[in-house]
């Protein structure tokens, strides 16, 4: 008896054993096809592309309309954003970490086991999906689940102690940002929930590797061909919005900022993260 499990079963500690034979032959009937008709090879990857989102659930899991979640900034961005009152959404392609927003490991060598097969280089589909991450427009936000917050969010996003974050309640914020894009005729879609850090089988732009998941990520993300970012004001929101500083912050700091943020007619609510 052979014992050499098929080769589409790809050993991945994170996502084991999906059964990709559908989709090869899906995937290799599409090639086929669009061969015959000498299309276009980018309608290809787009079919493609969507094939593995049809496997990919979509069914977000979201914070309760009063959940707390912060922006934390550096002292440069607050400015930015404390005189412009906007939030803004950056392309998934610019993220630091090049695997977040990934499609799923299994397909991604499903498709090119076939692509070597036909001796198609596989520098296509990376390039291809890599103008698809570029599709996601996204903001980033952090739950805040109890008082204390993670050092490393202040170091990494916030200039540590003379970082500010900037809070509010994810149902405020969605309600906005939802209603901006409902009539856009740039996006395609608009989503918002938690980032699943176990789960690769998730929509793209929500999933992320479990070393980062004392991020506790939340995110709004919007799907686009045509922008490469965009802003949505929120200044309606500016008297429901809360300063948030770190606990190793200097009382000048906080003094600094909270002048700056009520002459630009924010409130005089503030708190200190672990408070």
């Amino acid at each position: 008896m052979n014992s050499t499990p098929p080769d589409h079963y790809i050993p991945n500690k994170d996502n084991a054993h999906i059964d990709t034979s559908k989709f090869e032959s899906e995937i290799n009937t599409l090639y086929k096809a669009l061969t015959n008709d000498n299309a276009n090879e980018n309608i290809y990857w787009d079919n493609t592309y969507k094939l593995i989102l049809d496997r990919i659930s979509d069914k977000l899991t979201e914070p309760r309309a009063n959940n707390l979640i912060c922006r934390y900034f550096t002292p440069t961005k607050f400015i930015w954003f404390v005189s412009k009152n906007l939030v803004y959404f950056s392309s998934a392609k610019n993220f630091e970490d090049k695997q977040d927003s990934e499609i799923p490991l299994d397909y991604k060598h499903a498709i090119q086991k076939i692509l070597c097969q036909k001796d198609i280089l596989p520098i296509f589909l990376d390039n291809h999906l890599d103008r698809m991450r570029s599709h996601w427009l996204v903001s980033c936000w952090t739950s805040l689940d109890n008082h204390d917050d993670d050092y490393l969010l202040w170091h990494k996003y916030a200039e540590n102690n003379l970082g500010v974050g900037v809070v509010i309640a994810y149902g405020e914020l969605k309600s906005i940002l939802e209603a901006s894009w409902t009539n856009d005729a740039d996006i395609n879609t608009f989503n918002s929930g938690y980032v699943d850090y176990s789960n690769t089988l998730y929509l793209p732009p929500f999933n992320k590797r479990k070393i980062f998941r004392n991020e506790k990520e939340v995110r709004f993300v919007c799907n686009t061909d045509l922008l490469t970012s965009h802003s949505v004001d929120i200044s309606s929101l500016k008297s429901k919005l809360t300063l948030r500083f770190s606990p190793d912050a200097p009382l000048e700091h906080i003094e600094s900022i909270m002048n700056i943020w009520k002459a630009m007619g924010g409130s005089d609510n503030y708190n200190i993260a672990g408070d």
